[in-house]
C-alpha cells in the first residue's frame, strides 16, 4: 500500500481530459472585519492528474488525483486549501483504505477523520464543519467556531445518530434514515456560527425536509440560550414557511441581534414585516427597537410595495446605515436616501441617495447620486458622488472623506467614467481609496485607467501626521499585468503597524527574492523583518529556499517571525519562532521545532506559542510530535515559569487523556486563570474547577456530565 497526503475532498469523475484553468469564489477569514469575505482564486487541472490551486500565481496548494471519486466537491474555504490536509492509504486499485485522517499545517487534529473501504467511508467519523479554520483566538475576536461533527458512515452515506460538537460540548445533532435524508428532531447550527453569535435552530425532518415548528435559539451576554425566533413549516414536507415567522438577520452577536418579523403564505411574504433591533443590557433587561420595514403585496406573490425602510447588509453597532424609499410592485422607483446613525445614537442623518426609474421591469439609477461606501462607518465616513445614466455611472465621480473632528466633507480624489456595452469602465487618471480605508489606515493609489485596465506607474499614498506620502507602487503593462519592482503595502497597513513587500513581478507573478520591511517613524527607516525566494513550478511560484515569514498576528507589541526552510513550496525541517516586543531592542528565539521532509508535518520536540492569549510570545506550549500527534506529556509556560498541562495518547491520535490543566483565554499578569478536570478518550468529563493562580481562588465549577 501506498501512503499519500490528500486533500479533504478533491475528487473528480473520470480523467481530466482538456481541462481549462477556472476561476471560482471562495471564502477567506477576515481577522480585522471579523467575518469570512469572498476571493477569487484559480483551480487547474493537469494531464499529469494534479489539481492546483493558485492565486495571483502564486500556488496555494497541489495535490495529485488518485482513486475514481466524485467530481464536485472542491474546497471553497482558503485556510483549508493551505493547511487541511488527509493522510491515509490507498490500495493497488488507487481506491482509499483503512484509517484516514487530518492535519492541519502538519498538525493532526484530535481524532478527526475514519475508515475507508474500497474508497467509502464507513462506521464511525469525526468531521469538520464546512467552514472549519483555525485561528489565533483572542477573547474579544468573532472567529470561525471549530465545529465538529460525530456519526456513522455505510457505503459512504451517512446514517443514524450524528451530533454536532463545540468546545467540548454538544450543540446539535439529529438522525440520518436508510437514504441519508434528515428525519426526526434536529438542532441545528447556524453558517456564521463563532464564540459572539452562536445561533442553533431546533425542529423536525420528514424525509429530508423541514416540518412544523421550526425555533431559533440564540446564546447572550450571559451565556444563556433564549429563544429569538422561528415559525411554521408546512406538514406536508415540502420545506414551505407558513403563518407567523421571527427570522434571523446575517447580524448577532452576544450583545444584540436583528430579526425580521411578519407573516409567509405558502412559502412567501405577505402583509406588513418589520425589522427589529434587540440589544441585550445588564440583569436580564432588553432594549427592542423597530428600525425598519414595509409592506408585501397581499397576493402572495412576495412583491414588495409602498414605502420601505431597509437595512444594509451586515448592518450592525458601528455601521448603522438604512434605505428609505418606495416600491412600485416590487421595484424601487423614484428617490432613495441614505441614512447613518452612529454607535449609540438613535438618530439618523442623511447622508446620501438618488433617484431610481423602472425600466423593463428592473430599477435603474438615473442623475445624481450620492452613495456611501461598503466600508462606511464612524472611523470610515466615504461616499461617492457623481451621476447615472441609463443605470451606468458616467462623466466625473468625486471620493469625499468626512473627517473625523469635523461635519465637512473633504474633497480627496476621483476619477472618470465612460458607459460601454458591458457597463461603466474608468479611463484617464485615476486616485483611489485601498478596500481597508478609515481614519487609522488611510491609503490611496494613484494612476491610469485605459479601458477600464490599469496601466503604467500606480503608486501607494499613505496619510501619515495629515500628510500623504508616497509608499512605493509599480507598473502594469498594457494587458494591466504587473511588471518590474514593485512596493506593496499589507492589507493591515496602519499608523500601527507599517508592513511592506518589495520585490520583482514578471508577467504578473512574483519572481526571485521579495523581502518584507516595517516602516518605523521613529526613527524614520525601513527595516528588514522577513521575506524569501519565489521559484516557478509547472508555471506556477512556489517558495523554496530560507524564509523568514510574519505571524498572522503579527503587531508592534508582539512581533512573532518564524524562520525555516521550503522545499517544493513545503515547509521542511527545523523551523524557529522568534519574539519581540514593542520596544524591539532584541529578537529572542522562543520556540520552534521540526517537520519531516516527505508530508511536511510536525515531529519531535516543539516549542509552540499558545495562541488565544492576549500577551503572544510569554506563554508557550511545550512537548512533543509524533508523526504529526501530539503524543505524552505537554505543559506550559508563562514567563519562564512551569505551569502543568497533561498527557496525549502514545498511540499517535493526539487525543487528551488523564488529569489536565489548561490556560484560559485571557491568561495574562492580570488574570492568571486556569481550568482542572479530566479528559477521557478526548472529551472533558467530572467537574472542571476555574483557578486563580496568583490569588489561589477557585472562581466557579462546571459539570461535564
Amino acid at each position: 500500500m501506498d501512503s499519500q497526503h490528500s486533500n479533504k475532498k478533491i475528487c473528480f469523475e473520470e480523467t481530466l481530459v482538456n481541462m481549462e484553468a477556472q476561476n471560482i469564489t471562495v471564502d477567506k477569514w477576515d481577522r480585522f472585519k471579523q467575518e469570512f469575505v469572498k476571493t477569487i482564486i484559480q483551480i487547474n487541472y493537469t494531464k499529469e492528474q494534479y489539481i492546483i490551486y493558485s492565486q495571483d500565481g502564486v500556488i496555494l496548494r497541489m495535490d495529485q488525483i488518485r482513486g475514481g471519486c466524485k467530481s464536485s466537491d472542491i474546497l471553497s474555504n482558503v485556510d483549508q486549501i493551505q493547511y487541511l490536509f488527509f493522510q491515509g492509504q490507498y490500495e493497488q486499485n488507487e481506491r482509499k483504505s483503512g484509517r484516514w485522517r487530518a492535519t492541519w499545517d502538519g498538525e493532526v487534529i484530535e481524532n478527526v477523520g475514519g475508515y475507508y473501504e474500497n474508497g467509502l467511508k464507513q462506521g464511525f467519523w469525526k468531521e469538520l464543519n464546512k467552514n472549519y479554520c483555525r485561528q489565533q483566538r483572542l477573547a474579544f475576536q468573532k472567529c470561525p467556531a471549530e465545529i465538529f461533527k460525530i456519526g456513522e458512515y455505510s457505503n459512504d452515506q451517512k446514517i443514524g445518530l450524528w451530533k454536532f460538537f463545540y468546545d467540548d460540548k454538544q450543540i446539535g445533532g439529529g438522525f440520518y434514515d436508510g437514504q441519508a435524508q434528515k428525519t426526526g428532531k434536529w438542532i441545528e447550527v447556524s453558517n456564521g456560527f463563532n464564540k459572539s453569535s452562536q445561533v442553533t435552530y431546533h425542529g423536525e425532518y420528514k424525509k429530508g425536509n423541514k416540518v412544523g415548528i421550526w425555533d431559533i435559539f440564540f446564546v447572550d451576554i450571559y451565556n444563556t440560550s433564549k429563544q429569538i425566533g422561528g415559525g411554521l413549516y408546512d406538514i406536508n414536507g415540502n420545506d414551505t414557511k407558513n403563518g407567523k415567522w421571527i427570522e434571523l438577520s446575517e447580524w448577532v452577536d452576544i450583545k444584540s441581534c436583528i430579526t425580521l418579523n411578519g407573516e409567509y403564505k405558502t412559502g412567501r411574504k405577505i402583509g406588513r414585516w418589520d425589522i427589529l433591533i434587540y440589544k441585550y443590557q445588564q440583569h436580564d433587561n432588553r432594549e427592542i427597537r423597530k428600525i425598519g420595514g414595509g409592506l408585501y403585496d397581499d397576493k402572495g406573490e412576495g412583491t414588495k410595495i409602498g414605502r420601505w425602510i431597509e437595512i444594509k447588509d451586515k448592518y450592525d453597532d458601528i455601521s448603522q446605515i438604512i434605505f428609505t424609499g418606495e416600491y412600485h410592485n416590487g421595484i424601487k422607483n423614484g428617490n432613495w436616501d441614505i441614512l447613518f446613525s452612529e454607535k449609540g445614537f438613535q438618530n439618523y442623518e442623511k447622508i446620501g441617495g438618488g433617484s431610481y426609474k423602472n425600466e423593463l421591469g428592473k430599477p435603474i439609477k438615473i442623475k445624481n447620486w450620492v452613495e456611501s461606501s461598503d466600508n462606511y462607518k464612524a472611523n470610515s465616513k466615504v461616499v461617492y458622488t457623481g451621476e447615472y445614466k441609463n443605470g451606468q455611472k458616467v462623466g466625473r465621480w468625486e471620493t469625499q472623506i468626512k473627517d473625523l473632528f469635523s461635519k465637512n466633507n473633504q474633497l480627496i480624489l476621483g476619477g472618470t467614467y465612460k458607459e460601454s456595452e458591458s457597463g461603466s469602465i474608468k479611463i484617464g487618471r485615476w486616485v483611489e481609496l485601498s478596500n481597508e480605508f478609515k481614519n487609522q489606515q488611510q491609503i490611496m493609489y494613484s494612476g491610469e485607467y485605459n479601458k477600464g485596465k490599469k496601466v503604467g506607474r500606480w503608486d501607494n499614498w499613505y496619510n501619515w501626521s495629515s500628510k500623504y506620502q508616497m509608499m512605493g507602487g509599480g507598473l502594469y503593462d498594457e494587458r494591466s499585468i504587473k511588471i518590474g519592482k514593485w512596493t506593496e503595502l499589507s492589507e493591515e497597513y496602519s499608523n500601527s503597524l507599517c508592513i511592506m513587500f518589495n520585490g520583482e513581478y514578471k508577467d504578473s507573478k512574483k519572481v526571485g527574492k521579495w523581502q518584507t520591511n516595517h516602516w518605523q517613524t521613529i526613527p524614520e527607516k525601513n527595516k528588514k523583518i522577513g521575506g524569501g525566494v519565489y521559484d516557478q513550478m509547472e508555471g506556477y511560484l512556489i517558495k523554496v529556499g530560507k524564509w523568514v515569514e510574519l505571524s498572522d498576528d503579527y503587531k508592534e507589541n508582539s512581533q512573532i517571525t518564524y524562520s525555516g526552510e521550503y522545499k517544493k513550496g513545503k515547509k521542511v525541517g527545523k523551523w524557529d519562532t522568534w519574539y519581540k516586543d514593542e520596544r524591539g531592542i532584541k529578537n529572542k528565539l522562543i520556540g520552534g521545532g521540526s517537520y519531516d521532509d516527505i508530508n511536511s508535518i510536525k515531529i519531535g520536540k516543539w516549542i509552540e506559542l499558545k495562541y488565544g492569549l492576549r500577551d503572544l510570545g510569554r506563554v508557550v506550549c511545550i512537548g512533543n510530535y509524533k508523526n504529526g500527534s501530539k503524543t505524552g506529556e505537554w505543559h506550559f509556560q508563562f514567563n519562564k515559569q512551569k505551569i502543568d498541562g497533561g498527557c496525549y495518547d502514545e498511540v499517535g491520535e493526539g487525543i487528551k487523556i488523564g488529569k489536565w490543566t489548561e490556560l484560559s483565554d485571557i491568561f495574562d499578569d492580570n488574570s492568571q486563570n486556569i481550568y482542572k478536570g479530566e479528559y477521557k478518550n478526548g472529551k472533558k468529563i467530572g467537574i472542571w474547577e476555574l483557578f486563580n493562580i496568583f490569588k489561589n481562588k477557585q472562581l466557579q465549577w462546571i459539570d461535564y456530565n
